[in-house]
């Protein structure tokens, strides 16, 4: 199933399908994953693609490992 990139993904109707869940309910989920960051969206005429892309999320978690390092590191002894 899994859209990867922008070159493929699902509309709304391919979701909806996969999911069995109403289709407003479906866009009312994309549009937190988008604000989330964890999908993005391309569009194909009057057609929206959404695919996978954690780009936000990943930034998220590498600020929180380079805080958690940083609070971490050994206090240098003078």
């Amino acid at each position: 199933m899994l859209w990867g990139n922008s070159d493929n993904g699902l509309n709304v109707t391919d979701i909806t399908v996969l999911v069995n869940i109403s289709r407003p309910a479906v866009s009312h989920h994309l549009c937190l994953m988008r604000e989330a960051g964890v999908i993005d969206m391309r569009s194909n005429g009057v057609e929206h693609i959404y695919f996978l892309t954690l780009t936000a999320p990943l930034q998220q978690l590498q600020a929180t490992f380079a805080t958690l390092t940083a609070d971490n590191a050994p206090l240098s002894q003078s």
